[in-house]
């Protein structure tokens, strides 16, 4: 059973992907956002944010830029949808309540 976040969302396992896909979300939905935000967003720690962020880009094609100390997704890459990533998401909470 997946327990959802204070934010809302399920706090995947560590290694379930759609940990990675919740920060994909969170950076789609924030648009350029600072590590901290991120952490506010997700409820994940920093260095997780950072190897979702990583492992998206290198698994999955996955393109975000870094700018300062700002982060922006700028593609979903080849492999994923963003309509069923946030589906899959949203899917998740329901099948939790």
């Amino acid at each position: 059973m997946v327990e959802a976040s204070e934010q809302g969302y399920p706090d995947f396992p560590v290694r379930d992907v759609r940990r990675m896909f919740r920060v994909l979300v969170a950076l789609d939905k924030l648009g350029s956002s600072r590590l901290t935000q991120l952490v506010n967003e997700t409820g994940y720690s920093k260095q997780n944010i950072l190897d979702s962020m990583k492992r998206s880009g290198a698994q999955l094609g996955v393109v975000i830029e870094k700018d300062e100390n700002e982060y922006r997704l700028v593609s979903w890459g080849p492999a994923l949808n963003k309509a069923g990533v946030r589906k899959l998401l949203r899917e998740s909470v329901s099948s939790n309540e």
